[in-house]
């Protein structure tokens, strides 16, 4: 017995079973409800509003618009799911690279995350269609206990007549009902056959990456020089890439068909972008003809076609779940193109080989990512690469072309190019080394990093240049160019988008640079596991992951209010007749809810119970009485500063003995400048308790005496 081909089978008539069981249980119970017949003189009305209900029903029964997608599309998924699981097999058997089988298990799942959306749709359906067939089995019983009672008590014929039709209905939709169960038991079963096939497959997927992880450094494979791997080139190499090249051609063309929609969406997402990037060009045209300093991004505006192009194709990921090897391979070639076309404008000429040398290394690897499941010629083409990256790297570190090009006039930037060009040169020269004596698992992960990294710095430098450019259209174009902050802070707003774009883009490559070497999962399962490490401290137990969570909800809640404050302080206190002194007072006041608010999240998150803090204001009232009452003192006073505002900054004053300048209220103490240049430090409680002379509370006028000395018998006036 083939059990891999009984066992979807087995699970789809267990499904049947349960599902018929539940039916059966939900009749009998249905039978065992009281329902008794309709009155005789209620039989008219009642057959309108059973009419009524047997239409409600016979709706419901109607397949949903997702059930009907999910039979026209599972036959395809069944055929593309056959074409890849023969792909899949030719790659795993060939030594492929551990990133050729981390995006087959990635692709695998992400075909069955679809396949559990498609249960459970249909598990949905089924659990309505259960309701609906309870319902018309206890409208059945009701109406054959009328039918029987008419004709007991000798009713009119017409009337009978009337509920043997109605029953006739009844029967029919029921009939409709469990057609429609029979037929969703059935791509149920269908769809646990295909989720039976991708385990199957995602298990030999895992294994195969358990192997060649073991074996990164030993020899898998004859070396090139030896007669055991030119042996292996035989006459079956050209027809087998050709039924592999037919095979991924057949998987695409049912892919398509399953998601052609995907495509329009695309084409509709690319023109949007197209006329949004062509009124932004036209603007920010205009506007570098008075500002020099917008000439760079009206220069990456002014090639809509290809930076539309980068854009739309740099969401394929999201567009198109799923895609095969094909797809993604003609996506990345279309993505290269418009990329290298921006980078040309921007980029020193000095390095326009290094960009040129990327575009023709991507097409090469992307053809042998295409032929992955072909040993041979992976292993040429990879080699090939290598060879031509160290040879090529070697002669640009030893020419003269990195001196200057990065256009800085620091020394630091021509010798971080030549230290990246000699790091490039090693690992260029290890991969070709390692596939050389027959190292191949080593020397694709060493190579396939190396290359991958470049192809998505590439794009990402110039998605950076296109957002950078986009930026500056934006703070340069209303709305945004009405604020008053953007036209005092433009530069700087400007400058902080760059830096935080940078940053996300740095992450980003680390992040997908570590997956291509294969790293990234034991790494972030250490980061995990050190994170969860608990420590104890008193009767309490930390973790680091706890511990930093708290931090940074802190400094998010810290940067918030800075935020906060500053759109408050340039663009809202202008646009408003304050006070002098109050918007400090209002300033301060969000600065500290906004903290308490952040500590309370922030023990929240952490796990902190809340109601412990019950706790921590009785150990608090006790320090109260041991020292703490000055500082608690000092504290309240400063509210009362900001509320009351008897002192506020900006105010002359006399306190103390000394006469100054407000120039901040604290949470502890107030600074006072005095008329020497130095600083007072005065506790908030002494402008409270202590008496204090305030020159400008009321008026901004002062009246300042001068002793002048003069000789005896002078006239003073």
């Amino acid at each position: 017995m083939n059990l891999k081909y009984w066992l979807p089978m087995l699970l789809a008539a267990t499904t049947t079973w349960n599902a018929g069981a539940a039916l059966l249980s939900t009749n009998q119970a249905a039978t065992s409800t009281n329902i008794t017949a309709v009155p005789l003189a209620q039989i008219a009305a009642q057959v309108l509003s059973a009419s009524s209900q047997l239409q409600s029903a016979q709706s419901a029964l109607a397949p949903e618009p997702a059930e009907a997608s999910i039979r026209d599309d599972l036959p395809e998924m069944a055929r593309e799911v056959s074409v890849r699981l023969e792909e899949s097999a030719r790659i795993v058997s060939s030594r492929p690279s551990l990133e050729t089988l981390r995006r087959q298990d990635a692709e695998w799942q992400e075909l069955r995350d679809e396949l559990s959306d498609w249960r459970q749709t249909l598990t949905k359906g089924m659990e309505q269609l259960g309701t609906e067939t309870v319902t018309l089995a206890q409208l059945e019983q009701k109406w054959k206990l009328t039918k029987a009672a008419a004709a007991a008590s000798i009713a009119p014929a017409d009337v009978v007549q009337r509920i043997a039709a109605l029953l006739g209905e009844i029967q029919q939709t029921r009939q409709r009902a469990q057609t429609e169960q029979t037929a969703l038991l059935d791509l149920q079963g269908k769809i646990a056959e295909q989720d039976d096939r991708i385990s199957q497959v995602e298990k030999t997927i895992s294994d195969a990456r358990a192997v060649l992880f073991s074996r990164l450094f030993v020899r898998d494979s004859p070396a090139i020089w030896s007669g055991e791997f030119w042996s292996g080139l035989n006459e079956k190499f050209p027809g087998e890439m050709a039924h592999s090249l037919s095979n991924q051609v057949t998987e695409l063309r049912a892919y398509l068909r399953r998601k052609e929609g995907r495509f329009f969406l695309h084409g509709g997402i690319f023109v949007a972008v197209l006329f949004f990037l062509l009124w932004a060009g036209r603007t920010i045209r205009k506007l570098s003809e008075t500002d020099p300093g917008l000439k760079p991004a009206a220069a990456i505006l002014g090639l809509p076609v290809a930076t539309a192009l980068l854009l739309s194709l740099f969401a394929s990921h999201w567009i198109y779940p799923q895609a095969p090897r094909l797809l993604w391979a003609l996506i990345g070639a279309a993505t290269v193109i418009p990329a290298t076309v921006v980078l040309r404008k921007f980029i020193d000429l000095r390095l326009t080989p290094v960009l040129s040398l990327l575009v023709v290394f991507y097409f090469v690897d992307q053809v042998r990512a295409v032929a992955a499941s072909q040993e041979t010629l992976s292993r040429f083409s990879l080699l090939g690469e290598t060879l031509a990256g160290a040879l090529f790297f070697a002669w640009l570190v030893r020419s003269r072309r990195l001196a200057g090009a990065s256009g800085d006039e620091d020394a630091r930037s021509p010798r971080a190019l030549k230290a990246g060009a000699l790091l490039l040169l090693a690992l260029f020269a290890i991969s070709f080394a390692a596939n050389v004596i027959g190292c191949v698992v080593l020397s694709k992960l060493v190579g396939g990093a190396i290359l991958a990294g470049a192809y998505l710095g590439l794009v990402l430098v110039a998605m950076l240049r296109i957002a950078d450019a986009l930026t500056a259209t934006a703070l340069n174009t209303k709305p945004l160019s009405g604020l008053k902050m953007v036209s005092q802070h433009g530069p700087l707003l400007h400058h902080l988008a760059r830096r935080s774009l940078v940053w996300a883009a740095t992450a980003f490559w680390i992040f997908f640079v570590l997956g291509a070497l294969s790293i990234r999962a034991p790494l972030v399962h250490g980061i995990e596991m050190a994170l969860a490490a608990q420590g104890q401290i008193g009767s309490a137990r930390l973790s680091l992951g706890e511990v930093l969570l708290f931090v940074a909800a802190m400094w998010g809640s810290y940067l918030i209010s800075h935020t906060l404050r500053f759109v408050l302080r340039e663009e809202v206190y202008p646009r408003m007749m304050l006070a002098p002194g109050l918007h400090y007072s209002i300033s301060l006041m969000v600065h500290y809810a906004i903290l308490i608010l952040g500590f309370f999240i922030a023990l929240a998150l952490v796990g902190f119970p809340l109601t412990h803090l019950t706790i921590l204001a009785g150990a608090l009232s006790v320090g109260l009485g041991f020292g703490l009452q000055n500082v608690v003192n000092n504290f309240v006073s400063g509210i009362i500063l900001l509320f009351e505002r008897p002192v506020k900054v900006g105010d002359v004053i006399l306190v103390s003995g000394a006469e100054g300048v407000v120039t901040r209220i604290g949470i502890r103490a107030s600074v006072v400048r005095s008329i020497d240049g130095s600083e007072i430090i005065v506790p908030n409680g002494n402008f409270i308790s202590n008496e204090v002379t305030n020159l400008t509370l009321s008026v901004n006028d002062l009246v300042i005496n001068i002793l002048v000395s003069v000789a005896p018998g002078i006239d003073a006036n």
